[in-house]
């Protein structure tokens, strides 16, 4: 509503409201920022009286983030970082409007289907543990729009991956959405666990997120349209023939086709990937990020550490890919600026980076000479199979349906 003399207001039902202002913070506030008002708070700095975007308390947010901390520790909730960011601000978002006596409403229908998911139990848990560090009362409606939050939230891959947890329709659909563009691409990915598991990961979440009407921002979007068009193509078809009551929006659809196009580029020939790490303070702090690299990343098979006064030495196009904590000064080196602690959304930038450079990185391995391949141990292989045949008369002696 807009009135000369008045500004302008803005008039909706309470979801959509909170949807709205909570979107826009957890959009704009990243992750060094948020780190920033936590740290204020750890080094024993009075809390800044003032509000984040002008909606929500810095001393509130803090808050809400230790809450949140806590459950997550106690009962082993795993979150992205921005997943994590995106929780904390609606959360103290809801607090805010309920203090204001803003209350969201929920049909009886749709609460009732929430309180069957196994996020209610823990949505339930976290309302009582905000009720006591703000002294409000929640209403289970709340517990339920936590619920939605919780069960669309991005999950950081490998930390929270359990098989009891996985939804058996999604598996088998996300079996067949890999089958089906196995045979459109013409390359085995049946058996790449890997694929898979990177898949149920995103794909759970995302569901979700759809389903509850929830947007996700994926800035590579139309990067990834023009590189993998034809991937993309057979994915959209993929989605839609094995997903038929789900609509997944193109930002959906390219996080799936990263996924699939690392895949199809690693699986066309055994990549070992070299990478030259670059750090202003030098060895201590290059070190620390390699061996973050080297648990986040395995598909990184050498690393070379230098710091930025030694790099103007070095052959720089000898390395598959450069990663550096601080920026490069000289042009024409194509490199991915990180933190040395290598945070989720640093990873993503280099998973990203090496997607978009697979196929310099496989024309340069295949003109490199190759050794020739020992003559296999033969004795070897018969004994291995000896061992498997064993193996399985043992299980099947014991096994009865």
């Amino acid at each position: 509503i807009r009135k000369r003399g008045y500004g302008i207001e803005l008039r909706g039902p309470e979801d959509a409201k909170r949807k709205i202002v909570g979107n826009l913070m957890a959009d704009k506030l990243d992750v060094q920022q948020f780190l920033e008002t936590i740290e204020m708070n750890i080094k024993g700095k009075n809390e800044a009286p003032e509000k984040i975007f002008g909606v929500v308390s810095r001393g509130k947010l803090l808050k809400a983030e230790k809450v949140l901390f806590q459950m997550k520790e106690k009962y082993g909730l795993s979150l992205s970082d921005s997943a994590y960011i995106a929780l904390v601000v609606h959360l103290t978002f809801a607090i805010e409007r309920i203090q204001l006596g803003e209350m969201i409403n929920m049909n009886e229908e749709e609460l009732a289907d929430l309180k069957r998911t196994k996020e209610f139990e823990l949505a339930l848990a976290l309302a009582k543990a905000l009720e006591d560090a703000f002294h409000v009362k929640i209403p289970e409606a709340e517990a339920g729009y936590i619920t939605m939050h919780l069960r669309s939230a991005n999950k950081s891959f490998k930390i929270d991956y359990r098989a009891e947890d996985i939804e058996l329709d999604t598996a088998l659909r996300t079996k067949k959405l890999i089958d089906f563009i196995s045979q459109k691409t013409g390359m085995n990915l049946t058996s790449n666990h890997s694929l898979y598991e990177g898949l149920i990961a995103h794909l759970e979440p995302a569901i979700i997120r759809i389903k509850e009407k929830m947007s996700v921002h994926n800035p590579l979007t139309e990067q990834v349209k023009k590189d993998y068009f034809l991937l993309y193509m057979a994915i959209e078809e993929g989605v839609e023939t094995f997903f038929p009551e789900i609509r997944f929006p193109d930002e959906e659809i390219a996080f799936i086709v990263l996924h699939f196009g690392s895949a199809l580029e690693m699986s066309k020939q055994k990549v070992d990937i070299s990478a030259l790490v670059i750090c202003s303070s030098g060895i201590g702090s290059s070190k620390m990020l390699a061996s973050r690299l080297k648990k986040e990343l395995p598909e990184i098979a050498s690393f070379e550490i230098s710091s930025l006064m030694e790099l103007k030495t070095k052959n720089t196009g000898a390395y598959d890919i450069i990663v550096s904590t601080v920026p490069i000064p000289y042009e024409n080196i194509d490199c991915v600026t990180v933190s040395p602690l290598l945070d989720t959304e640093d990873v993503k930038q280099i998973k990203h980076q090496l997607t978009r450079k697979i196929p310099l990185i496989l024309r340069k391995k295949r003109m490199a000479p190759k050794k020739p391949e020992p003559f296999p141990d033969m004795l070897q292989i018969a004994r291995e199979i000896g061992h498997y045949s064993a193996g399985i008369q043992q299980i099947l002696s014991h096994f009865t349906v």
